[in-house]
């Protein structure tokens, strides 16, 4: 077994290995046909027999899939010009075009011979029972205001939209403050990260009336469930958070629980090197003391955390529903023999 990166450098000796078979997991790596990965096990891993394993064979764009495919059967999808024009929807709002399929039946019907799929129906029976949990969390006064001052500006695009399509400007705009009221739900101290992170990391606990001044309401919630889950049940949890500095502020919060009960908490995002998710995974695992894991969507794709986690926390919800079960995918899959439970605020 290799990954992806250790392919990369070892191209040479996996050429000379000459494997008969070659099974790529995850294989949403090579969804994009121009970068390494993707060349990489294409041009070098020209085995007899192949095998792509996948949850995510198209996020995006069709060529995605197309690139996937290839490994596989070059031919399925030819000619590839094609494949946009048959099969895209265009979105319309100005911004790249991409917004839906059509004829998915003649899709389905190009990779029948090569594409087996295993929909969430079919395994539902296999895993254990599941709660999903709504945690309201009201939001400060400071928190309102700072969200409503976006309000007409944002007013003022959708009703722009309403008599032209937006230009790119107009659109990625209003996306901006969509974003930014997002982030303003989880709280002031998101927003303002750079202000308010020197002045609380070097305290020596979260005080409530330091807490109360971050105006990030989500935090003693966090608190509360951490208390609850982690130190009352002894149940290892992963903490999702689209954002990196949420889960900084998130950590910093439930610190002193865990050092108070001997355990602490890892990362996985996108901002560590390979060598640190690593450890990060054995330590959740292995560690009786690791207890907590926090998380980004980013470096959240393709973990199997199901032997040790038993609850996911979302500190928001995505956009996207999709990603939303990605991030229970890690550990509601195959092997969990435990109930699960998902708060999500």
């Amino acid at each position: 077994m290799i990954g992806y990166e250790q392919l990369l450098r070892d191209l040479e000796g996996v050429r000379r290995f000459a494997p008969d078979i070659v099974v790529l997991d995850e294989a949403q790596r090579i969804k994009n046909w121009a970068t390494k990965s993707a060349a990489s096990s294409r041009k070098s891993l020209e085995a007899p027999y192949r095998l792509v394993l996948t949850g995510t064979p198209m996020e995006n764009r069709f060529d995605e899939l197309a690139s996937i495919m290839d490994f596989v059967d070059d031919v399925a999808l030819e000619p590839k010009w094609r494949l946009a024009p048959l099969h895209q929807l265009d979105r319309g709002d100005g911004a790249s075009g991409r917004g839906g399929a059509r004829n998915l039946d003649l899709l389905r019907g190009r990779l029948a011979g090569t594409m087996l799929r295993r929909v969430r129906h079919d395994v539902l029976s296999q895993l254990p029972p599941r709660t999903d949990t709504r945690v309201p969390v009201e939001m400060t006064p400071t928190q309102v205001e700072r969200h409503d001052e976006l309000l007409q500006p944002i007013a003022q695009i959708v009703h722009r939209s309403l008599r032209r399509p937006l230009s790119q400007p107009e659109f990625l705009k209003l996306m901006s403050m969509l974003t930014m009221q997002r982030i303003l739900c989880n709280g002031v101290a998101q927003a303002d990260f750079d202000d308010h992170w020197p002045r609380i990391q070097s305290a020596a606990r979260p005080t409530p009336a330091l807490l109360e001044g971050m105006f990030v309401p989500k935090l003693a919630t966090l608190r509360g469930l951490v208390e609850q889950v982690v130190l009352g049940q002894r149940r290892k949890t992963v903490i999702f958070s689209q954002w990196r500095a949420m889960l900084r502020l998130a950590e910093w919060s439930v610190r002193d629980l865990l050092a108070d009960a001997g355990m602490r908490a890892v990362f996985f995002t996108g901002a560590e090197s390979s060598r640190l998710r690593e450890h990060a995974i054995v330590d959740f695992h292995d560690d009786p003391a690791v207890t907590v894991m926090f998380l980004s969507d980013a470096g959240g794709v393709g973990l199997n955390l199901q032997h040790a986690a038993s609850c996911c926390i979302n500190l928001e919800v995505p956009w996207n529903p999709a990603v939303l079960e990605q991030r229970i995918g890690r550990i509601y899959r195959l092997g969990q023999s435990k109930p699960i439970d998902v708060p999500t605020s």
